[in-house]
């Protein structure tokens, strides 16, 4: 049972009141001879005693309860919400969904800095007749079990006080992330649903699960743990060239390409911010120097068998696919980009010279296949993908989204290079489509509402 109501508080002497129709109580399938009702919103219960009043005295589209309860639901009255039933004697409205972000970006939206994104997020749990409120790990009340988050109002975003909810997506994926979302789900395990499961992904262990599948095993590179110079050379000894990479850091921060050249040196490139390096190393145990300043936080390097990724316009090219689970919870492919990487550059990434193409164009240019072509690339992506989600999920538990980092070599072989557990959707936005970017905001907090309990139908019709 998933009922549209609007929550009503009444001005009257009860207390801890619940004001409920004969029609009321059937609707909600009720126990008639019962006299008190559990009440739940977010991690919220409070035990309601029911008040029976004539049939039309209150609306059948109104959920009344007594004004003490402002202090226990922290909504508005008026609130539009989704009620039903977890049994005879308890109800539950809803769905409250949290979206877990750092408190430098809580700030910004005070200051009326917007993000798209948070908008996208309210606007689709305001379809669903429920609230989105945003929260930082210092907003959090732990004892209380009360979050002082935003919620968009009007055109701007307001503090509201709310119960903490049961289903959270961790959108916190900047500064001291991995410290705050690991907190959160350590203090948070057996009282709320977090998406994804693991606060971060690192490249080996990511490695290492997908390993443990036999469909995927041939499009998953060598990597193994950089443990000192001699492995890096003996992985030289077997391939022309290798990556090395910081494990736990993302946006392309400390990676170095390493290869042989004709006179027995090792030529390094790596990019910072700005511009493109090359240079030459006679002992290969300096490139520890360079590696220093990335190491530590980096969680070590990772050593990765590099991929010959086929040519776009001149260019190597590898591209972003996001997975998301639908409203039913079903694992599909949101959006797709190819990343170009820029002249000289080692890396891909927009964020470091490189730029976006739509993925058909590629494949029509590079391999002539289109997103039709039977048993061709775009559906061994497909394919791939899903069993890489569903793989990662069996390993490390429950995931709403996951971005991969793919590539197609000169023979026209899949590979996947590394998979974020926090997808950015920086390659997805630089499309320029709309359509892609309201898609990928709109499906977590779809699945979130599935997980929470409450109807999530496709709010894209």
């Amino acid at each position: 049972m998933h009922n549209k109501v609007k929550i009503t508080f009444l001005r009257r002497k009860e207390e801890l009141t619940c004001y409920l129709t004969n029609g009321h109580l059937e609707k909600y399938g009720l126990n008639k001879k019962a006299d008190t009702v559990i009440l739940k919103f977010g991690c919220m219960q409070v035990c309601l005693k029911i008040l029976v009043l004539n049939n039309g005295d209150i609306d059948i589209n109104r959920f009344c309860v007594s004004g003490d309860l402002e202090s226990y639901l922290y909504v508005e009255d008026g609130t539009l919400l989704q009620i039903k039933n977890n049994s005879d004697s308890e109800l539950e409205i809803g769905p409250l969904i949290g979206v877990f972000i750092n408190a430098e970006k809580m700030e910004n939206l005070l200051n009326g800095k917007g993000v798209t994104a948070y908008t996208q997020f309210h606007n689709t749990c305001k379809r669903l007749n429920g609230l989105c409120c945003l929260f930082s790990i210092e907003s959090i009340d732990w004892e209380r079990k009360l979050i002082k988050g935003l919620i968009r109002k009007d055109s701007g975003w307001l503090e509201h006080t709310f119960p903490l909810p049961r289903v959270i997506y961790d959108r916190n994926v900047e500064n001291n992330c991995r410290v705050e979302s690991t907190e959160l789900r350590v203090r948070l395990k057996d009282i709320c649903k977090i998406l994804n499961a693991m606060p971060k992904l690192a490249k080996l262990e990511t490695i290492k699960a997908l390993e443990k599948n036999a469909q995927l095993i041939p499009i998953i590179p060598k990597t193994i743990q950089y443990k000192n110079c001699k492995n890096l050379e003996d992985s030289l000894s077997v391939y022309s060239g290798v990556y090395l990479k910081p494990d736990a850091l993302s946006k392309g921060k400390g990676i170095f390409r390493i290869s042989r050249t004709e006179d027995s040196s090792y030529k390094v490139e790596y990019r910072t911010t700005e511009e493109n390096h090359i240079g030459t190393l006679k002992n290969i145990n300096d490139i520890e120097g360079l590696m220093e300043q990335h190491s530590a936080k980096g969680n070590g390097y990772i050593i990765q068998q590099e991929i010959s990724k086929a040519i776009f316009r001149e260019n190597p090219f590898d591209f972003r696919a996001l997975f998301q689970k639908d409203f039913e919870g079903v694992w599909q492919l949101s959006g797709v980009a190819g990343r170009i990487a820029g002249t000289g550059s080692i890396i891909t990434s927009p964020r470091s010279g490189g730029s976006v193409e739509d993925l058909e164009i590629i494949l029509k240019e590079v391999f002539n296949e289109d997103f039709s072509t039977e048993n061709g690339l775009y559906q061994n992506i497909i394919y791939f993908g899903r069993e890489i989600c569903l793989t990662l999920e069996k390993e490390f538990g429950v995931c709403a989204e996951l971005g991969l980092d793919l590539a197609i070599d000169v023979n026209g072989n899949i590979w996947v290079i590394e998979v974020n557990g926090k997808p950015l959707k920086v390659s997805l936005k630089r499309l320029g489509n709309p359509e892609i970017v309201y898609r990928c905001n709109r499906r977590p907090i779809e699945y979130a509402v599935k997980l929470a309990g409450f109807l999530s139908r496709d709010t894209n019709g």
